[in-house]
């Protein structure tokens, strides 16, 4: 995969504004793009993260204004398709469950914008999930998504940590780890499962449950995103264990190709070129700025992707962390290759926080803490905004 370079613009550092919120780590957050909304679900707080406790934190961000609202106690229960429900008929409000790392995805649903959550380890069950929980953000209200019903064999398996990627009133999910302990084994499931919307039925069905990957892919996923308009989903991999820390290495190994047309997996082709390693997390977004129509359903047709990335400073002590970008350009018919932004160092002078990546349109987001401190607490209060040439 060839690489070069691109000029990175701004890096400019401002507040954020409205209900902010207390930093945590390991939480899920989506894109809404064509109506410019973050949103940002779950994590741990700094106090409860070694012993794997996690919030039902649940945020919007309007990009406009770069300003959060809190949802957490704003949100109703639902139960769809029975309106004499005591939960239809006498609405309360109710937070989320409190899961540990689920799958999250973005979707509009019959033009409903709606917020998927896919297992995770259930707080309050002390459990891995394999619940979906569906979000209408229009009318904040959630729902676990009913099904048509299967026979056992076809049931999908609970598991934190898949990837998750939605397109076309369908969930795609990948991979995943049956549970906290099993990552240090290596072990994760070798499966995607693919479920559709029923318009008619208002339910949804299960139509690929935990298919085995081939044979020769030995790799667990943990980001996706839709490329091609819809003709391939472009995954990337999960961590690892290597001299007993938990790294990321992409390589021309770990990123492939999902075909949905056939259900088959691609391996992108490898041009011998090194490509980011020892990464302790990472984004990985769509970069298609001419699909934000905010007439139009988001229609993707994605001829880059950004893959924004933390990795080790060499020019400071070992467990500081900057942020290096990547632009990786996808045209079906040409060789991939990437472009590095080469940030690490500007980033580095900010000396900020920043944990969390976005973007809308052609515009870049980093997000984390100023420094200040509520009640001892560090908060997600800091934005720096950026862009890359075209």
């Amino acid at each position: 995969m060839p690489t070069g370079a691109a000029r990175v613009r701004g890096l400019n550092a401002a507040p954020l504004h409205g209900d902010l919120q207390k930093f945590t780590e390991l939480c899920q957050t989506t894109e809404d793009p064509r109506r410019r909304k973050l949103y940002v679900y779950g994590g741990m707080h700094p106090k409860d993260f070694k012993r794997n406790i996690p919030s039902n934190d649940f945020y919007v961000c309007d990009m406009d204004k770069m300003e959060f609202t809190n949802l957490t106690d704003s949100l109703t229960y639902a139960v769809p398709g029975d309106p004499f429900a005591v939960a239809a008929c006498w609405r309360k409000t109710k937070r989320l469950p409190a899961l540990g790392e689920p799958g999250i995805a973005f979707a509009e649903i019959s033009g409903i914008p709606v917020v998927f959550l896919f297992g995770g380890h259930d707080l309050d069950r002390d459990v891995p999930s394999s619940k979906l929980i569906a979000v209408n953000t229009l009318h904040l209200e959630w729902f676990y998504v009913d099904f048509e019903p299967v026979q056992k064999p076809r049931m999908v398996a609970p598991r934190l940590k898949p990837a998750m990627v939605a397109y076309n009133e369908k969930l795609y999910i990948f991979g995943g780890v049956p549970s906290y302990d099993e990552p240090r084994k290596q072990a994760y499931h070798r499966s995607y499962s693919i479920a559709a919307f029923q318009p008619g039925k208002l339910k949804w069905k299960w139509i690929a449950a935990d298919e085995p990957y081939p044979n020769e892919l030995q790799q667990n996923f943990r980001s996706g995103v839709m490329v091609h308009g819809g003709q391939a989903i472009l995954l990337a991999p999960g961590k690892v264990f290597r001299d007993s820390e938990r790294v990321i290495d992409f390589t021309s190994k770990s990123l492939y190709y999902f075909i949905p047309r056939k259900n088959i997996f691609e391996r992108l082709r490898d041009t011998g070129v090194q490509l980011p390693r020892d990464v302790h997390w990472y984004y990985l977004r769509a970069y298609d700025p001419d699909a934000l129509q905010k007439d139009a359903v988001y229609n993707p047709t994605t001829p880059s992707a950004i893959l924004c990335t933390w990795v080790p400073d060499i020019e400071h002590p070992r467990d500081y962390l900057t942020v290096e970008g990547w632009r990786l350009f996808l045209p079906p018919d040409q060789p991939e290759r990437m472009e590095c932004f080469n940030m690490k160092t500007e980033v580095s002078k900010l000396d900020l926080d920043l944990q969390r990546f976005t973007l809308v349109g052609k515009r870049m987001f980093l997000m984390g803490s100023g420094g200040e401190k509520v009640n001892g607490e560090a908060m997600c209060d800091t934005y720096v905004e950026f862009s890359v040439d075209e």
